[in-house]
């Protein structure tokens, strides 16, 4: 009950606070009707952001379908002997607006990640996120002048919409180059770790706007402010309860949120001066005024009648295999622990593990990634995995859980420079669709969020 007048209480009066941002949406001066019918792709945060909002702003109408028999996507929490572990996303960001109405709405705890949070190389030799090693923060201090100058000059990534305002060419640069070119590589080397350990590639291989998105926001209070500060562990939130739990409270106070619903085909017609939308589920055909996409666009393409531009678009997305396991091993630890591994940080170390983590303190079962970029088979990865947990100083027991996540989706510089971003905001609302999800946002909650918002907001709010 309390939950319900918490969601009750948002629905009247959050959609008033909605945070301000940059934008090249357009102000449409022609809305939709608050009557019309609208079709939301995938349950995962975009879908649930938008269905949320758009029902906050009075829309009647709104059926939101997910192929899955669950709400969050890659948001997925499990359970196992009494214990909630992540599978999916583990943090958020401290001062996240959007994710913080939804936490408030539903009475959901999110704290500060108490663990410690560790950096091995292959040699042995490592160091505490939190302990930053003189030598390295005494070059930080050096070159921060030059690491300023660039968190001044692309701040502008870290908005909801920050990928569509980059025309400069410097940031379709992978960013090895970029850290080299700009003079902030002690900052690139510190923050590798991290974006390694996440599954987000490696820097040899991604444009440096996506890096210096995470880098800015993720990175932004502990290396700003005058001089950088040993706190990395401060920005990032976790969520006791298990992530999923807010996304499946989201889904389940939509009036109209359908799991287990498979999109087979959508065909869109006009009639007159109308956008007709067919939508069909099972073979089950129902009609709609406006559609909103938001799984990966290169896998929109196996059921939506894609026009010439949406293909050669949504073919330029490409991502990662990241198979995310949880493992039961023979030792627990005495405090949650997250280790990054610094000697698998390039192309050619594919496969191996790149992050481990115990979020429970006396517990043995570890979170763990893998980036899969060179198509290895399953009994492969295994392989590396079982190697890196014994080097890890761990004995593999039991996996118990096992998920591949098509991840991060992304275009390269080539496409970057050829205005990926600006073609596809252009096509926002042709044939009353619309576009959401990651590639526009970034892979983390707090960037799918924001971007579901602020289209939301731009393209269904009326005055």
């Amino acid at each position: 009950m309390l939950r319900l007048i918490w969601v009750l209480l948002l629905k009247l009066s959050l959609v008033h606070s909605a945070r301000a941002s940059i934008s090249t949406l357009d102000q449409d001066s022609s809305k939709p009707l608050k009557t019309d019918r609208i079709a939301i792709i995938g349950g995962g945060v975009s879908g649930l952001t938008a269905a949320f909002r758009l029902e906050q702003l009075g829309y009647e109408g709104v059926t939101l379908y997910e192929q899955e028999d669950r709400f969050g996507g890659k948001v997925y929490s499990y359970d196992y002997n009494g214990h909630v572990h992540e599978v999916g996303a583990i943090w958020a960001e401290r001062d996240h607006d959007v994710l913080m109405e939804l936490a408030t709405a539903f009475n959901f705890s999110l704290v500060p990640d108490p663990g410690i949070m560790l950096v091995r190389s292959g040699n042995g030799t490592g160091f505490n996120y939190n302990q930053i090693p003189s030598a390295i923060l005494s070059e930080m201090i050096l070159k921060y002048p030059s690491w300023s100058k660039v968190a001044d000059k692309y701040g502008y990534l870290t908005e909801p919409e920050g990928f569509f305002h980059a025309n400069d060419s410097d940031l379709f640069l992978n960013f090895d180059d970029f850290a080299k070119q700009n003079d902030i590589e002690v900052y690139a080397s510190y923050f590798r770790p991290f974006w390694i350990g996440c599954g987000y590639g490696y820097y040899e291989t991604t444009p440096a706007m996506y890096v210096l998105k995470l880098a800015l926001q993720i990175a932004g209070g502990i290396l700003g402010g005058g001089t950088p500060e040993p706190q990395f562990n401060s920005q990032l939130l976790i969520a006791p309860e298990g992530f999923q739990t807010l996304f499946v409270d989201v889904g389940e106070s939509l009036k109209d949120a359908r799991l287990n619903s498979k999109v087979t085909s959508i065909q869109r017609t006009m009639e007159g001066n109308a956008t007709r939308i067919q939508v069909d589920v099972d073979g089950v055909t129902e009609v709609y005024d406006y559609l909103i996409l938001t799984p990966n666009l290169r896998d929109a393409l196996d059921y939506l009648d894609a026009n010439e531009e949406e293909v050669e678009l949504f073919t330029q997305v490409q991502s990662y295999d990241l198979l995310v396991q949880l493992t039961k091993t023979t030792t627990p630890t005495e405090w949650p622990t997250t280790v990054f591994f610094n000697q698998y940080g390039t192309p050619n170390t594919s496969g191996h593990v790149v992050g481990m983590r115990n979020g429970i303190a006396d517990d043995n079962v570890w979170w763990s990634g893998q980036i899969n970029q060179q198509n290895a088979s399953l009994e492969q990865m295994d392989v590396l995995h079982r190697k890196d947990f014994v080097a890890a100083g761990l004995s593999p027991v039991e996996t118990v859980k096992q998920v591949s996540w098509n991840y991060f989706p992304h275009v390269d510089g080539k496409s970057l420079a050829s205005g990926f971003y600006p073609k596809i905001d252009a096509l926002q609302g042709n044939q009353n669709t619309f576009y959401l999800g990651s590639v526009f946002g970034f892979e983390t909650v707090m960037g799918t969020a924001d971007f579901a918002n602020t289209l939301i907001l731009k393209k269904f709010s009326t005055k």
